[in-house]
């Protein structure tokens, strides 16, 4: 892997180059977190959820999403104690592969 590599997009290219593999990004389409390892990647989920604390996975129905602290602050333990493998939400959900997602 590599930043000059055009099959990998940005997100891994920036882990890869700036962070030893790892990054954690909001997906600003989607409101979804993306979590790269190295080579792999997962889905974390959404901090943002909808007055009835649901995600709008792909901002489809269009209601006002705010900040969930109880899961911000949860991504921010997981992010800050390298604690993604620990975790069975994402330690079952990763992907191979920088060139899909």
């Amino acid at each position: 892997l590599g930043p000059c590599d055009d099959k990998i997009f940005e997100c891994f290219a920036h882990a890869d180059h700036c962070h030893a593999g790892t990054g954690t990004y909001v997906i600003l389409k989607s409101s979804m977190v993306l979590v790269i390892r190295e080579n792999q990647w997962c889905l974390w989920g959404s901090p943002y959820l909808d007055a009835y604390g649901e995600e709008d996975q792909d901002l489809r129905r269009g209601r006002p999403l705010s900040l969930n602290r109880e899961r911000y602050q949860q991504l921010q333990v997981l992010h800050s104690t390298h604690g993604f493998d620990h975790n069975s939400r994402v330690a079952s959900a990763w992907h191979a592969g920088a060139q899909r997602y």
